[in-house]
């Protein structure tokens, strides 16, 4: 069986309204690039590099991981990547709660199925002020129902991280698995969720995740197979390119349905 990777390309978002110019939004547009179920050999990888413009990256996709004739604009959806946004909480609390904003007025007409947080939700851990200014955007989903992810950064590290986005918040949502209990509370997590006929796992990890978060989510890529594999860590790469954090790719690469991972710190 062939396995297939989603067609995947990274769009900034230009069109969000007032404080816009410091708001780094990134839409992932995926479209269905074959029926298959992952989980037996030949993955084509996936090639990220940084595009021209600013906030904008690209996947490039070999053709082999394309199927000729999927090409119908239903078969398109989108997965929200919310970079850092310890400046935002912490001076500029009106253009994160914009950005939420945002997404949940055009969830509809631009097929969103999914945000994620890559973590520096704050500038500043024990800043209970800040904290609340994300909680109100973040609140924004919420109230709309939008499936939404976060993974702690090194700013986000303590006590506020949980107390605000601990399991609590997420626990009888459609779309939330559990976190990591032999961890903090909501340190390590992960979602579920379904597009174009595809099945999904998304795994946030924490900032610096230890060998044993590592093997948690390593047993669920595994006990997932057929599901195609999303990790979220907030330290994977430098600015360059460069690892910064090698040893989640190292433990993570053999699981043939791991397609696509995300960070920021950069």
């Amino acid at each position: 069986m062939r396995v297939t990777a989603p067609r995947a390309r990274f769009i900034p978002r230009t069109d969000i309204p007032p404080g816009q110019w410091m708001i780094a939004l990134i839409v992932v547009l995926l479209a269905l690039a074959g029926a298959q179920s992952p989980g037996a050999t030949d993955r084509a990888p996936l090639s990220p590099r940084v595009g021209p413009e600013p906030y904008h990256t690209s996947v490039n996709i070999p053709p082999s991981a394309r199927r000729a004739g999927i090409t119908a604009p239903e078969e398109d959806f989108r997965l929200v990547v919310i970079p850092d946004t310890q400046n935002m909480s912490a001076g500029y609390p009106d253009a994160l709660t914009s950005m939420t904003r945002w997404i949940s007025d055009t969830r509809v007409i631009s097929n969103i199925v999914f945000v994620t947080h890559v973590g520096d939700i704050v500038d500043l851990a024990s800043n209970a002020t800040q904290w609340a200014y994300a909680d109100a955007a973040f609140d924004v989903l919420d109230t709309a129902g939008v499936a939404y992810s976060v993974s702690p950064g090194n700013h986000d590290l303590g006590a506020l991280y949980s107390a605000t986005f601990g399991s609590s918040r997420f626990s009888g949502k459609a779309w939330y698995q559990g976190y990591y209990v032999d961890g903090n509370d909501n340190y390590n997590n992960y979602s579920f969720f379904s597009a174009a006929g595809m099945d999904f796992i998304l795994i946030n990890l924490q900032y610096r995740a230890d060998s044993a978060a590592l093997d948690w989510a390593d047993g669920l890529l595994k006990a997932n197979p057929t599901r195609r594999g999303i990790v979220v860590q907030h330290d994977i790469l430098n600015t360059d390119n460069s690892w910064r954090n090698q040893s989640t790719y190292q433990a993570l690469k053999d699981n043939p349905n791991l397609f696509l991972m995300l960070c920021g710190h950069m």
